[in-house]
């Protein structure tokens, strides 16, 4: 198991005890962090979506290599308009929020009333610039190499826990849990369970 695969399962085992009925990857990507938090729950229904709206450019390409990672192990919705208004007892959003506030209200109308809204996210604003470097994995390289070290960086250390709780209570969630850097062994994330009112 890769450092970055390590570092996600430690942190998704957080989230195991709220991932019940049907659950939704909101941003899935290639679906290789969609492919982690699978196994834990194995009972479940797995969807993974991405789309524009999430500020992937090159969506079709990386819903395929989706479709290959999580054969027979989720469903992998291609088009925002094959997602079912109140379908989901849970949705996840997995490094989401930093680059984009209005995802919420992108996945809002997805989400069953009671039930939860999962925000992990960049918890690095806390960091000096040694640490944020020592902090970067493979996934932030790729990122940075398509954009630029100074933009990700921006997005990385832009919005901590409290700004999310912000932008859900902002839209009547109810903060279930959170726990910050300091209480997830050091990595450096936030976590945010809500539930919809």
């Amino acid at each position: 198991m890769d450092k970055r695969t390590f570092r996600y399962f430690a942190l998704l085992r957080k989230m195991n005890p709220y991932l019940e009925g049907k659950v939704l990857d909101f941003g899935c990507g290639d679906g290789s962090i969609t492919s982690v938090f699978i196994p834990l729950n194995s009972k479940n229904n797995f969807f993974a979506y991405d789309g524009p709206e999430t500020g992937e450019h090159d969506v079709k390409n990386m819903l395929s290599q989706a479709k290959i990672l999580l054969k027979n192990r989720a469903n992998v919705i291609e088009r925002k308009e094959y997602l079912q208004e109140g379908y989901f007892d849970v949705i996840t959003l997995i490094c989401m929020l930093h680059g984009n506030e209005n995802i919420i209200e992108e996945c809002h109308p997805y989400l069953k009333k009671g039930g939860h809204l999962i925000i992990l996210d960049h918890d690095k604003s806390h960091l000096t610039d040694e640490d944020y470097i020592e902090s970067i994995a493979d996934a932030d390289l790729k990122e940075i190499m398509q954009r630029n070290y100074n933009d990700v960086l921006r997005d990385h250390t832009r919005m901590d826990l409290y700004d999310c709780c912000r932008i859900t209570r902002g839209m009547r969630y109810k903060t279930v849990k959170t726990l910050n850097h300091r209480t997830l062994d050091g990595f450096p994330f936030y976590l945010c369970i809500s539930q919809k009112n």
